[in-house]
């Protein structure tokens, strides 16, 4: 909502956080109006982490009466340095990218820039122009600084049974050494300063189920979680942690938790041997790390911006419904969906934003053989003319992934590569009226307005084709939003991308919304 801004307070100090007469701790969140933000906000606060900028209040706030929101709801406001809401978008990869063969080797730096000045980051934003429906496609790391990793001043371990401290040594951490690791032991990492990752490197990965199940800070009386923490130490098709195939070439495995609290503090528990002057990090394990050898952990002095997680697919369809002979379906949320289509019947797909295809997850193939896809997309009025791979209509390409002597026979991506300009959003209440009282009588199909597409088959399907789950491929056309954890660059305002999984090939465009301090 312009001129309306919301920040969350994450660190928690003595006195809290004064911002104008009112006192916040730490997991308040609040709004203010441009003028407040330019009277009461300060930067210092944003840099040490202590407070969080999350950009425009949302519609749906009530911080502000009515009258106040229409007063300064359009308001202009002075667009100068050292003004937090004036923003610049900044390409971060000079146009698309490819996360494949050399540009994509697990762990490299996949774009950087340097400014030449410190400015503080409100937003992340990706769009995938090639995109992967493979369960572990490619994954990035937004960072602000070099990748600095440096010796740690301190490793240390505890041992859960035995209730006792022990110290640890870089590259002599195995599954039965400096303990045999069982839940609830830590591994604890230390350095002189505050840091937000940990670089780890393994000789052997570790193949049973034990995992960083929760990272810690000493906060001067107890070990205390962070919120949240990002473990990239797994392959992404599994849930044990130092397993990661490329440890031996890969430079920047790591685990990151984000933040630098206020209430960090240098030291650890009584008899846990951590020095006085370095601050420490406990990682807890869920239980055996069979396997593993030759660890070494690091801690890094970049600053995390944001975690872009390509090949999850994690966008599934907001609404989707099958017609079969005169019977509507309602197959809306993630998947199964049973595709019993013949060449009159249809597989309706919506969702709010433009998408450049879906992947489809097949658990029973279909088996009619040389039959093909065909799809339309709801152009206002009616359907368009049909997109398939023969003749398409759109002006682009359809590609079925999942063919295979005939369709919907493997796992793949349905696509098309034009994005057509009469493609609307619509409620299901806007579409022809026959269809959209048939979907209406379902009572649980989403109105809002969507994108929709009417997929059919040339031939009909098999009877019992079925499949696991749908994930949306979002248009090239569409920005998507990553969350982002900090919100200031080093005095040289350095980005990198760094690739944490490379397992297939996506092209992307990734770019940061930037502010001068």
């Amino acid at each position: 909502m312009a001129n309306f801004y919301r920040f969350h307070v994450t660190g928690d100090y003595k006195g809290g956080l004064q911002v104008g007469g009112t006192r916040y701790v730490a997991g308040d969140t609040f709004d203010l109006t441009q003028d407040q933000v330019n009277q009461f906000i300060r930067w210092s606060d944003i840099e040490k982490g202590w407070l969080q900028y999350l950009g425009e209040m949302p519609e749906s706030s009530t911080s502000f009466s009515s009258l106040m929101l229409e007063n300064l709801k359009g308001k202009f406001g002075t667009l100068g340095k050292n003004y937090l809401p004036c923003s610049g978008i900044l390409s971060l990869t000079g146009g698309s990218v490819a996360a494949a063969g050399a540009a994509g080797i697990q762990g490299a730096d996949l774009s950087w820039m340097k400014l030449g000045r410190r400015v503080g980051v409100t937003g992340i934003q990706y769009r995938v122009t090639t995109g992967s429906g493979a369960a572990d496609a490619n994954r990035f790391l937004v960072t602000a600084g070099k990748f600095n990793k440096v010796t740690p001043s301190v490793l240390r371990y505890y041992d859960d049974s035995g209730t006792a401290y022990g110290a640890m040594t870089n590259g002599s951490i195995d599954a039965a050494a400096p303990i045999v690791w069982a839940a609830n032991d830590l591994m604890i990492v230390g350095y002189t300063e505050k840091f937000r990752s940990v670089n780890v490197v393994v000789d052997t990965a570790a193949a049973t189920a034990g995992a960083i199940n929760q990272v810690s800070y000493w906060n001067g009386t107890d070990w205390t979680a962070f919120d949240t923490f990002v473990d990239y130490t797994p392959e992404p098709t599994a849930t044990n942690s130092f397993d990661r195939v490329g440890f031996a070439v890969d430079t920047n495995v790591r685990v990151v938790w984000w933040d630098a609290p206020a209430d960090w503090r240098m030291g650890g528990p009584v008899g846990s041997g951590i020095p006085e002057g370095t601050y420490a990090v406990a990682l807890r394990v869920s239980g055996v790390l069979t396997t593993l050898d030759g660890a070494r952990f690091y801690p890094v002095l970049d600053t995390p911006l944001a975690d872009i997680n390509v090949g999850e697919q994690v966008e599934v369809p907001d609404a989707q419904l099958t017609q079969v002979g005169a019977v509507y379906t309602d197959y809306t949320g993630l998947g199964p969906v049973v595709l019993d289509l013949s060449t009159t019947e249809f597989w309706y797909i919506g969702f709010a934003k433009p998408f450049n295809g879906v992947y489809i997850d097949i658990d029973t193939a279909n088996a009619v053989a040389a039959s093909t896809l065909a799809a339309s997309y709801w152009m206002g009025t009616n359907w368009s003319g049909l997109a398939t791979v023969v003749a398409d209509a759109w002006a682009g390409t359809l590609t079925d992934g999942t063919f295979l002597l005939q369709t919907l026979a493997q796992d793949g991506i349905l696509s098309w590569t034009a994005h057509p300009s009469d493609w609307v959003a619509v409620s299901y209440e806007d579409l022809t009226s026959a269809e959209a009282t048939a979907i209406a009588a379902l009572g649980t199909v989403t109105d809002d307005p969507l994108y929709w597409v009417r997929i059919s088959a040339s031939g009909a399907i098999t009877a019992t084709t079925e499949t696991t789950a749908e994930y949306i491929i979002t248009s090239a056309a569409a920005w998507t939003e990553a969350t982002v954890y900090n919100n200031a660059t080093d005095e040289e305002g350095e980005f990198h991308i760094h690739v944490i999984d490379e397992d297939a090939t996506t092209a992307l465009e990734i770019r940061a919304v930037v502010v001068d301090v």
